[in-house]
């Protein structure tokens, strides 16, 4: 409350070490990781939250696409990929902690924003085989994600998945003709 998050980051985890079961304990560390915006770091947290108390997987995958959601949101705004990297970050975490519609959605959509944005790169002479790649990448994770997340706004899954069809042929032609 103080302001002073490394110094209870550092309480915190000293108390871990020596029981690392204690409830609630995993979950605060978190929300200081979240505050220090390390998104890794916080997943880190959650998924040690998840390990010392399985009972707890429902309400710490729900925390993560909260997070998420927000983090989404705030790239929304900046139009960041980096924002939008921190969103997938967390939504993954969340979907492999108990997967739900609102994580797969919130990732898909995610995943179409980073592909969106690495598509112009791509047509660039200087494009590398490790971005033909991400671009794969984002539109796996849009196929993947997006039909299951559909449910949350079904006219949108079939907007984005229309759309990453379309960048489908010109990702794996860059994608042959980058990574020899």
């Amino acid at each position: 409350k103080a302001g002073q998050i490394p110094a209870a980051i550092a309480s915190i985890q000293h108390a871990l070490s020596i029981d690392p079961k204690t409830p609630g304990l995993q979950m605060l560390l978190a929300q200081l990781y979240v505050d220090q915006n390390k998104p890794d770091s916080a997943v880190i947290a959650v998924k040690g939250d998840v390990a010392a108390d399985a009972s707890n997987k429902t309400r710490d995958a729900a925390f993560l696409v909260s997070l998420g959601g927000a983090a989404y949101k705030a790239a929304e705004g900046t139009k960041q990929p980096a924002d939008y990297q921190k969103a997938v970050t967390l939504l993954q975490a969340s979907d492999e902690i108990e997967p739900s519609a609102n994580a797969k959605f919130f990732l898909g959509v995610s995943a179409f924003r980073l592909l969106a944005a690495a598509a112009p790169e791509l047509q660039k002479k200087t494009a590398t085989c490790d971005q033909a790649k991400a671009a794969g990448n984002y539109l796996t994770m849009i196929n993947t994600n997006m039909p299951a997340g559909g449910s949350v706004s079904p006219e949108t899954a079939k907007q984005i998945l229309g759309a990453a069809g379309q960048y489908q042929a010109f990702v794996d032609a860059r994608t042959k003709q980058l990574c020899k």
